[in-house]
């Protein structure tokens, strides 16, 4: 018995090693691959920051894989190297990382590898007791465990800043989600406070090109992301809890910004594009959840600030009334309101906005009134109205004051057929699978932040603040082209009687609307509904894409069982020569050559020369 139970165990050994070493070597074939390191035996609390990376890796069309420590260094940096030239070691799940690695990974990187170290990547022991120096420290030229020093106060909270507007461009962090002098904010709390490890600087050692500071709460300022070179390859440093700040957060926007800066921008990484037809994309969504809506539309088509050539999306709250049965203050979609919906339907989809009536259903979610039945039955009747009268299967939904209370609301609308839902977590984001206390809220159903104008977001707060309407103008005009450079969707979002009550907003819209058309008629975006793009982006997420090199040519091996149309692959530039063939378009910019699938087809080989 004990001799079957041995081979067994070494049989199981054997195909773990096999495909290890599958995975580094593969016969002459060069594969392209983001190695992710993570401790073995994670908690749930560790899994929930390790879904949070895979969630991103895929939704950005990254391929890569998760390997513990101990089957990295079985193998030397030249065998890991060969076939993944990216390596990330993630906040919490490798602070145990033993001190050897650091030889390992400075040698990886002098040989041509990129490495993302985040957070406190190896501050502990394995025992889990705080070393005196991080086990990256040495070759980073700064340390990031402070806590022999300052114990308590070696993690602290910080503004984080970009040094000037080119850097913070660079990163992509949206214009709504900075304040003027350049640090992270976010919608109604204005600048945030992160979460930051005490860092002291050696300065023999300080060759590094900064890429953000923190200013702590204590008045002191220290470099938050550091980029460095170490012979043919790179190391970036980030002291922010990005997984976390994900999974548990709320806060999807700098683990995604941190990931496509480092890979696409910095390493220039071959990689699927999550945009249809390589584009940027703008949803302009209203919420519609008064009377006085009614009226308010033809206010708008008569002031041009909705217009038939711009798909819109219009979110309606169908009961009659408003805060309590009887006030008759409500749209009244099924009534008085229903002439009005049909005219809407010229100017783009319909989707639902909460349960009924506004003030009331919202009241009732936030003091716990209401039942998870209740809450239901009202989404229910509130989306089945609005379809009967425009005839097609409501889809999109967003919770009035914002108040979409997590993973609830959302598996609620998941069970009644939506798509997709207007969210203020994860502000100033792009449409994601988002996260609540360390799980994945839903596969399917996807979340789509707003993005903020600093601390506000609708133009009715602009207005209770006394905003200048120049500084409205210049938040959407740089925020369209924002969209245009970086091929991001974005969301905006209003109500008509914020412009009826704050009409010096009409202007600065209108001149929007003109520079939004003219985007629209040289084909540099598309502005469509929450549908579409979520549609769009639960097919992407069942791609199948292997980049490989092979035979001196670069393969692109890529499948989806609902179709590739519209799918586009980004190829460095420094590792292809020109592509030509048929079944796509081509375009590029200074790093990439896009492979634009404008044809229906559900598996291609593209085989192109190598530069």
């Amino acid at each position: 018995m004990k001799v079957r139970i041995f081979l067994l165990i070494f049989l199981m050994m054997m195909i773990a090693s096999l495909a290890i070493y599958q995975i580094f070597f593969m016969d002459s074939t060069i594969s392209f691959n983001v190695m992710l390191v993570h401790q073995p035996h994670l908690d749930k609390y560790g899994l929930g920051i390790k879904a949070a990376y895979s969630s991103v890796m895929e939704e950005e069309g990254i391929p890569y894989h998760w390997q513990t420590r101990k089957n990295i260094l079985r193998f030397s940096p030249s065998a890991i190297l060969r076939n993944n030239p990216v390596i990330i070691f993630p906040d919490e799940i490798t602070q145990k990382i033993p001190k050897e690695f650091a030889m390992w990974v400075k040698e990886y990187i002098a040989l041509g590898g990129n490495v993302l170290i985040v957070f406190d990547s190896g501050v502990c022991t394995k025992t889990g007791v705080y070393r005196e120096e991080a086990v990256f420290s040495s070759f980073l030229g700064l340390n990031y465990i402070t806590y022999k020093k300052y114990e308590r106060n070696a993690y602290q909270l910080g503004h984080i800043q970009f040094p000037n507007k080119e850097i913070a461009s660079y990163f992509q962090i949206p214009p709504g989600k900075m304040s003027d002098n350049l640090t992270v904010s976010g919608y109604k709390y204005g600048n945030l406070d992160y979460p930051v490890a005490k860092v002291e600087i050696d300065e023999d050692y300080n060759d590094f090109e900064v890429f953000a500071n923190t200013n702590y709460l204590d008045g002191t300022v220290e470099p938050n992301m550091i980029l460095k070179h170490l012979g043919d390859g790179k190391v970036f440093f980030v002291n922010l809890p990005l997984g976390y700040l994900k999974a548990f957060g709320s806060d999807d926007l700098m683990l995604r910004s941190t990931i496509i800066t480092f890979l696409f921008r910095i390493v220039k990484f071959p990689h699927m594009v999550s945009k249809p037809f390589n584009k940027g994309g703008l949803v302009l969504n209203w919420h519609l959840d008064h009377y006085k809506e009614r009226k308010n539309f033809d206010l708008m088509v008569k002031n041009n600030l909705i217009r038939k050539n711009i798909n819109q999306s219009f979110q309606i709250t169908a009961g009659d009334f408003l805060h309590k049965p009887g006030d008759n203050k409500g749209f009244d979609a099924g009534g008085k309101g229903k002439k009005t919906i049909r005219k809407l339907i010229n100017y783009g989809s319909i989707g639902s906005h909460g349960g009924w009536a506004h003030e009331w259903f919202a009241n009732n979610l936030e003091n716990g009134t209401f039942s998870e039945t209740d809450i239901e039955w009202n989404i229910k009747r509130n989306a089945d109205l609005l379809s009967d009268i425009v005839g097609y299967k409501i889809t999109e939904f967003s919770a009035p004051r914002g108040y979409h209370k997590q993973p609830l609301m959302t598996e609620i609308i998941e069970r009644n057929g939506f798509t997709s839902y207007y969210y203020t977590g994860d502000s100033g984001s792009q449409p994601n699978r988002t996260f609540y206390n360390g799980e994945l809220v839903s596969e399917s159903v996807i979340a789509f932040p707003i993005m903020p104008i600093f601390k506000w977001a609708s133009v009715q707060e602009l207005g209770n603040y006394n905003i200048e309407p120049q500084f409205y103008e210049n938040w959407l005009m740089r925020t369209l082209d924002y969209i245009v450079e970086y091929k991001t969707t974005v969301l905006i979002y209003s109500h008509f009687y914020d412009f009826v009550n704050y009409p010096q907003y009409m202007k600065p819209f209108n001149v929007f609307l003109d520079k939004l058309q003219e985007y629209q008629k040289k084909d540099l975006l598309q502005v469509n509904s929450m549908n579409y793009f979520a549609e769009y982006l639960v097919r992407f997420l069942k791609t199948e894409c292997n980049f490989e090199i092979r035979d001196e040519k670069f393969r692109i091996d890529i499948s989806n069982p609902e179709g590739l149309k519209g799918f586009s692959i980004a190829l460095p530039k420094q590792l292809c020569r020109r592509p030509a063939g048929y079944g796509f378009v081509l375009d590029s910019d200074e790093d990439y050559y896009y492979i634009i699938i404008n044809k229906d087809m559900n598996e291609k080989l593209f085989v192109f020369p190598l530069r």
